[in-house]
């Protein structure tokens, strides 16, 4: 089972074969994973699985453990059930903001993305299934201890002949006007890409390498968890060339749904209704000249109200409650589109940016 697959065999890619990644789900809070092999064993908190109970089942089945009465489910791989399941090597993009990226770029298959920023390879993976299966993602990532994990880990997940990773800090000679083989975002040309997508600590010192790679009317993306790195952003892109600038913020507010039921109260007979109402009308009539006979009135009403009906009846209905474990602020997302005829700045300087945003240059 692949991330990305030929519906054409869509019937086949739901059987779990040796080699295939499985999401195993231990919570809906808690996900794991694991890659089939033949006699291998599972161990975790639920029990012991045999890899060989699982292989030759379909994805969604139940997998029992062997020694106790523990299970879990095994899921096929998307995405969004990677981005909780892969060990996190870096901070993700989660799934609304990338699921926003991705629209707000325009991804669809067959276009050429860069990103920089490869970190845990999430939101890699939600690229390269949008893309599939004619585009290509070139990720750059600054730590090589990171990018050849990501490079393993895209092996192993059948992804490798659609995305190539760089090991290189595109930021490095980013206000520089030299260009070698180790530099930017090399070796991709002018105007080359469809979408480019920065995860960096500065991203301001890659908009100029990045106006260069980037195709006419196509669109940028930054992600940064700080106001003050989007505000240098948005500088450095008007400096550039970029227009329609836009930073957005999503929040995700789920929802506990669960199913209840709620009692129906018994007012009675609605038929004596009517009676009811034209005895106390009655009553409070020919008492009103006399405050105690209004009190004896209402006193033997009240004693000659008839009993409610010792059965009541329940009624199901869904209700939903907002969940305690909301997350909060993730990033903004900062959108501009290069129009025609921008040239990257060449005087542009992290000085110059500081100085116009009034804020003090970052540590980072």
């Amino acid at each position: 089972m692949d991330f990305v697959r030929d519906k054409s065999k869509e019937d086949a890619g739901r059987i779990i074969e040796p080699g295939s990644l499985v999401i195993v789900f231990l919570h809906h809070d808690e996900l794991d994973h694991v890659y089939m092999k033949p006699n291998e064993i599972l161990n975790n908190k639920w029990g012991c699985f045999h890899h060989n109970d699982l292989i030759g089942q379909r994805f969604g089945s139940v997998w029992k453990s062997k020694i106790d009465k523990g299970w879990v489910y095994a899921l096929a791989p998307t995405p969004e059930l990677w981005a909780r399941a892969l060990p996190h090597r870096t901070q993700i993009v989660h799934e609304l903001d990338a699921s926003t990226i991705i629209f707000m770029l325009g991804l669809k298959p067959g276009y050429n993305v860069c990103e920089s920023g490869t970190g845990s390879g999430a939101m890699s993976t939600t690229i390269l299934r949008t893309i599939a299966p004619t585009g290509h993602l070139y990720t750059f990532e600054f730590n090589q201890v990171r990018a050849l994990a990501a490079i393993e880990e895209f092996k192993q997940n059948k992804l490798s002949d659609m995305v190539t990773v760089t090991h290189r800090d595109v930021c490095s000679k980013g206000l520089s006007n030299q260009e070698d083989e180790n530099y930017g975002f090399a070796p991709l040309g002018p105007q080359s890409v469809d979408a480019v997508f920065l995860d960096l600590p500065e991203p301001w010192l890659a908009i100029p390498q990045a106006n260069k790679i980037l195709k006419y009317n196509k669109r940028l993306c930054s992600y940064s968890p700080c106001i003050e790195q989007t505000q240098k952003t948005c500088i450095a892109l008007r400096a550039n060339g970029f227009h329609s600038i836009k930073t957005i913020e999503t929040r995700l507010k789920t929802y506990d749904v669960l199913k209840t039921s709620f009692p129906i109260p018994d007012f009675g007979d609605d038929n004596d209704d009517g009676d009811d109402k034209n005895n106390e009308k009655s009553s409070l009539s020919s008492s009103s000249t006399s405050s105690s006979a209004l009190s004896s009135s209402l006193s033997d009403k009240k004693e000659a109200k008839r009993p409610r009906n010792e059965v009541t009846t329940d009624k199901q209905c869904l209700v939903a409650k907002v969940n305690a474990t909301m997350r909060g602020h993730s990033a903004f997302l900062t959108f501009a589109e290069r129009g025609f005829g921008s040239t990257p700045s060449t005087t542009t300087t992290t000085t110059d940016i500081t100085a116009e945003s009034n804020i003090p240059a970052s540590d980072n």
